[in-house]
């Protein structure tokens, strides 16, 4: 079950999302109005998410997946071997990316990031819906 809510400085929507012992799941991602003006409308839905990923999430994850194809092409650049040079480009990776959503739907483009925090991230998002 997700359960949003405004932030109180005015930066996005929190989500949490409950697991099946009650329990709020932390690492879910972040929902917010790539409009700012649109958070006053209750009419209106988060239209893009951010999120954080760790070195171990590229290292772990599926070759198939969105990470899994990001650290394969970071890799795939480097002077050394995937299997060398793995941790380095995982390492180099890591940090917070957005993406836009349709209005409460599942993701509709590819990761923007990596940006050192979350509220970097939420900025070039903004920026790049004003640009």
């Amino acid at each position: 079950m997700i359960f949003s809510a405004p932030l109180p400085d005015g930066t996005g929507v929190a989500s949490n999302v409950r697991d099946g012992a009650d329990r709020y799941l932390e690492d879910e991602p972040m929902r917010f109005y790539s409009d700012p003006s649109k958070e006053t409308d209750p009419r209106s839905l988060s239209d893009a998410e951010v999120f954080q990923r760790t070195a171990e999430d590229f290292i772990d994850a599926d070759p198939d997946s969105v990470d899994g194809e990001r650290l394969r092409e970071a890799c795939a650049y480097g002077p050394a071997g995937f299997e060398d040079d793995r941790y380095t480009e995982a390492a180099d990776l890591a940090g917070f990316y957005y993406w836009f959503c349709f209005p409460g739907c599942l993701p509709e483009s590819a990761p923007f990031g990596p940006f050192e925090t979350e509220q970097e991230a939420i900025a070039d998002c903004r920026d790049q819906v004003t640009a």
